[in-house]
Parts: structure tokens; sequence; C-alpha cells
């Protein structure tokens, strides 16, 4: 069988120990079985190195035709939820402390190969650290491709970090000139949707701007937003120029158009109601990847043309978003960093 091409922009469902709080007694039978079921119908997925290592995903289970996206771990370790969670964080058992250490070891354990895409141990610091240390982490692989995360850099009063305030994204873009050279050992730039700002209009700003400063300083990598899969924001996003986009939405809603239902009310309408609600479940995720499938051609469709009209956002909605990139484009930070729209011409 032919392996998947690393070939953007790629939709990439996630398989996460996170996605079933409801089975907290069997997660990991019910993790491992639900990753068995549905990974290999994917070109591309996203997997925890946290699962992988803690078991509640087996190497031996990871297709061998797929792209396949090893993310950091945060996500499961930590007290941190994105915008789509319908619950409350599952915390972590107690053996189940998650180290860079750890990260470091399971990536070694996995091939070093060009499907394969590593991605660094985010730490909360100062952007010329988080560069450096991502780097340090993934210079040992040879075939493999390296993913940059940036996350948010915390506030320093005296050097002393001041609880639960962050720089804005904003200003550590601005520090992007500072660290190209380090960047470009990279394959992608990552970011997570929530670090992109604090509205709707913020974030679309941000990542054109991001997108756009990566074309500037000549770095040709494809940007990652974390945590965003739903069918309206992927289309957004790629309007902003964002190119690979993941996300647990596939198993938490069911997909309608550009909305996402709530999984019991689609297993209503949709099925004859003897299923149980596992057997409903599947169906809504069998769904779900053909509507993955489609949204990842129309994004290939849209990103060979530079035609707008190919994302199926309703007008409203893609007047906003436009209105938005325009704004980002005329913004102090645009100017300084980039200059005029002209001179960048084509894609963001």
């Amino acid at each position: 069988m032919v392996t998947s091409a690393f070939n953007p922009p790629l939709v990439v469902p996630s398989f996460s120990s996170r996605g079933f709080p409801q089975d907290r007694k069997n997660l990991r039978k019910v993790t491992r079985q639900h990753f068995r079921s549905f990974a290999d119908s994917f070109s591309s997925f996203l997997v925890s190195a946290f699962d992988l290592h803690f078991g509640y995903i087996r190497p031996s289970d990871i297709p061998k035709n797929s792209v396949v996206f090893v993310d950091s771990g945060g996500y499961e370790s930590r007290e941190w939820e994105d915008d789509s969670a319908t619950h409350l964080k599952l915390l972590p058992h107690v053996h189940e402390k998650w180290t860079q250490a750890l990260l470091a070891r399971t990536i070694r354990s996995l091939p070093d190969e060009p499907r394969f895409v590593y991605v660094n141990y985010d730490l909360e610091a100062g952007l010329s650290a988080q560069v450096s240390s991502a780097t340090a982490q993934l210079r040992h692989l040879r075939s493999a491709k390296r993913s940059f995360l940036l996350k948010e850099e915390p506030v320093l009063v005296k050097k002393e970090r001041v609880r639960g305030q962050m720089v804005p994204i904003v200003r550590t873009l601005s520090k992007l000139p500072q660290v190209a050279d380090s960047l470009s050992k990279f394959e992608i730039f990552g970011i997570t949707e929530k670090s992109l700002g604090y509205s709707y209009h913020d974030r679309i700003a941000n990542l054109h701007l991001l997108c756009c400063l990566l074309k500037k300083l000549n770095l040709n990598l494809p940007v990652h937003v974390f945590g965003a899969l739903d069918p309206l924001s992927v289309r957004t996003y790629a309007m902003a120029g964002a190119d690979i986009f993941d996300g647990l939405t596939w198993i938490r809603f069911a997909y309608r158009g550009n909305r996402c239902v709530y999984l019991s009310n689609d297993i209503l309408t949709q099925s004859d109601l003897t299923e149980n609600f596992t057997e409903g479940r599947n169906a809504v995720y069998a769904r779900n990847y053909v509507e993955l499938l489609k949204l990842e051609m129309e994004l290939k469709d849209y990103r060979s043309t530079g035609n707008p009209q190919k994302l199926k956002i309703d007008p409203a909605t893609k007047s906003k978003v436009r209105f938005a990139i325009y704004q980002a484009q005329h913004s102090e930070a645009y100017k300084k960093l980039i200059g005029s729209p002209s001179q960048l011409s084509g894609r963001p």
C-alpha cells in the first residue's frame, strides 16, 4: 500500500484519551478501540505522545500508510481545554506525570520517517527560549518532519512570572525576524487556536499576520492551527492563510454543513432509533469522516485556485472574515513587520 504524502492543506482528526470522559474506568480500552476502528481510514491523523507513552494508544496500532502527527502531550497532561470541549478536564492519574524527558523517550521509540511529524514540548517562556528548546529536542531527527509549536509568553515583572497573565501574541510575533534562521530548521509552524486571541477578529488578524510574516521572512512553513477542526473555523482560518487543522470535534459533535450538532440529536434524527448509543456514535463518526474528506478536497481546490468562492462559507460570515483580514493588513503591526499588502503577492 502506498504511503500517504505530506501535502498541505491537511485536515487532521485527533485521537486522544481526552475524548472519552464518560469512560474513565475503561479509558485505555475505549481509546485504543476507537483508534483501531477509525485511524486506518484517515490519510493523516494526530496522536498524543502522552497517550502513546502511557498505553492509551499503542505504537503497534499505528497504520503503515498514514501521515502521523505526534503531539507534545501537553493537552492530555495539563489543566487546559480547547473551545470544543463539552466536559470538565479529565486529570491524569497520579502516576502519569508528563515531562520533556518522557516526550523525548517516546519520540525516539517511534519511526524517523518522512510521514511522521513530531511536535516539540511546549514551554511558556520567551520566544528565543522556545525556539532553542524545540531545536534541541528535535535536532536528532533525520527524515521525520519537525513542527515548532509557539506558545504565548508569560508576563514577567522583575523577572518573576505574573500568574495568569500572558503577553499578547502579536508582540511575540513581532520577534519572529530575530529567530528566522533557527525557524528555518523546522518544516511546520504550529500555534494553538486559543493563543491567537480572545475574539475571532483577533484570531483571524493574528493568524493572517503570522502567515504573511513567515512569507516575508522566506520561511516556507505551512501553518498548523492546533485544536481547530470544526468545518466553519477550518474554512475561516484557511482564508486567513493557515494550512493544517486538527481537533476532537469530529468525536464530540456531528457535522452538519458548517455547524456542529449535539451527538444525541444527530443520532435521534439519523438512526431508526434501534441502535444503541455506541453504534449511534460510531455512525456519526463515519459520517463525519466523509465530511472531513470533502472539506480537505475543498481546501486543496481553494489553495490551488486562490478563489475564495471555493470555500463553502455563507456570504455574511465570509464578508466579516474578509473585513478582519483587511483590518489586519492595515494594522500598525502589519505595516511595521511586512509593509503594505501589495508587497506580498499570492497566498498569504
